[in-house]
């Protein structure tokens, strides 16, 4: 102990502070796991256990005692609470929390149906959380509606919410009147239970978007739509990153129900749950490039499609004919894009037809908008027969001029020999190439 604490005077008290602040940042199961790095020496505790804002993060595993410590190390600073499942001691927590409300920026709270009417008592004799600005919310049963924590729990807060995540597995439509949202977040986990325990009432989601002019950020994940689909769009004006995830006809539902700014990104991840599902997802894709304002055209920034294995920022699986996309994807050549091209052939695509097959690709190249192509992956065993000169060099051709950002990506080797080998093809088409990458990276580039 006494070399730790010589070598840890070492470090001048301001250095040791942006550690502990980088350490402290870490979110952790254990409460305050971090501190174990207190225990060097008396000279790091010192530092440590003296600057009230790297005691911010309130996590209540250790007890009443733990959390009262804890709050009396965070001095006057304002506080980011996790109480991960209310119970009898949690409750205690929580009253105690109340005592520094007007502290509490950040909250992450699981509530159990049983102490609902017993939490919701406590906060109404206080002012409750009054600085209040982002709040995640868990409800893992049908008596854990989040509508009841959020109409019950937080009816002054929620007005005044900035960043809303509501973690559920129940029906959460149609209880934000959150005006002045600027993030949200409705994710439903996947688990072992019927697939209808989670979903989205679609018109009372709708109309509970409408409700909020300053939305920035939505986010989606894992849903499934119920219910009549709204007979108008939604427009969301300020909308700059929309983000959804799930079975491939609710998300395209969503896609078509949403109106996004043109300056919106999107990003979709999308399982597939049926053969059918990719033309659909790739024609609902498709039409976010076509709508009746011309003045809301939107922006795909990727599109990941995936059948339970890996997906790309924009998939054409190896196993379905290209011939498959062409006609719904023919929209994408009159509205500008920017995104990846991502093209994966598997040994599936190894077929009696190949040569057509290698037609139906070059075709389908022709229809993308290459201009705002800024990426071009070849992923997959059988990629080496897409760069062979003969076949490939119409794609080389359509390429031409492009501003890559530098850079081809191929994943294994007899495709990166086949880019290599015709070097001076893809140099002469694309001025812009630096180096040719491929997987795994411990080889050299073919091309710098």
């Amino acid at each position: 102990m006494g070399n730790n604490h010589l070598s840890g005077r070492i470090l001048p008290a301001e250095l040791l502070l942006i550690v502990f602040e980088y350490c402290a940042g870490f979110d952790s199961a254990v409460s305050l796991a971090w501190t174990r790095v207190l225990l060097v020496c008396r000279f790091w505790c010192n530092i440590g256990t003296n600057n009230s804002k790297l005691w911010t993060k309130i996590i209540p595993t250790r007890g009443i005692k733990g959390a009262t410590e804890l709050l009396r190390r965070s001095g006057t600073q304002p506080l980011d609470v996790h109480v991960p499942l209310v119970g009898p001691e949690t409750l205690e927590i929580l009253r105690l929390l109340l005592t520094q409300a007007g502290r509490v920026r950040t909250l992450s709270l699981h509530v159990p149906y049983e102490y609902h009417a017993e939490l919701a008592h406590e906060v109404s004799l206080t002012n409750g959380f009054p600085q209040l600005k982002a709040l995640i919310l868990y409800a893992t049963t049908e008596l854990d509606d989040a509508r009841i924590q959020l109409n019950n729990i937080f009816p002054h807060e929620l007005p005044r919410l900035v960043d809303l995540d509501i973690r559920a597995e129940v029906d959460v439509g149609g209880m934000l009147d959150a005006p002045a949202l600027e993030q949200l977040t409705v994710s439903h986990a996947w688990s072992d239970e019927p697939a209808e325990a989670w979903y989205l009432e679609a018109s009372d989601f709708a109309s509970a978007i409408c409700r909020m002019p300053r939305l920035r950020e939505l986010t989606v994940q894992n849903m499934r739509l119920e219910g009549t689909m709204p007979t108008k769009s939604v427009a969301v004006p300020a909308l700059r990153l929309l983000t959804l995830e799930g079975p491939a006809i609710d998300v395209a539902n969503l896609c078509d129900m949403l109106v996004v700014p043109h300056a919106a990104s999107i990003a979709l991840d999308v399982v597939l749950e049926d053969e059918e599902d990719a033309n659909h997802i790739v024609f609902q894709a498709s039409q976010l490039f076509i709508h009746r304002d011309s003045r809301t055209k939107r922006m795909l920034r990727s599109l990941t499609v995936s059948n339970g294995a890996s997906g790309y920022d924009f998939v054409i699986e190896g196993s379905t004919t290209y011939a498959d996309f062409l006609e719904p994807t023919e929209a994408l050549h009159e509205y500008p894009t920017d995104f990846s091209l991502v093209i994966s052939a598997t040994e599936e695509f190894h077929n009696d037809n190949e040569e057509a097959n290698m037609e139906d690709l070059a075709q389908f190249v022709d229809l993308i908008p290459l201009e705002g192509v800024h990426a071009l992956n070849v992923i997959g065993s059988a990629a080496k027969d897409f760069l062979i000169p003969v076949s490939f060099r119409e794609i080389v051709d359509d390429l031409a001029g492009l501003a890559l950002e530098g850079r081809v990506h191929v994943d294994n080797f007899q495709a990166a020999q086949a880019v290599g080998a015709n070097a001076a093809l893809w140099q002469e088409k694309i001025p812009s190439l630096r180096k040719i990458q491929w997987s795994p990276l411990s080889r050299d580039d073919y091309m710098e």
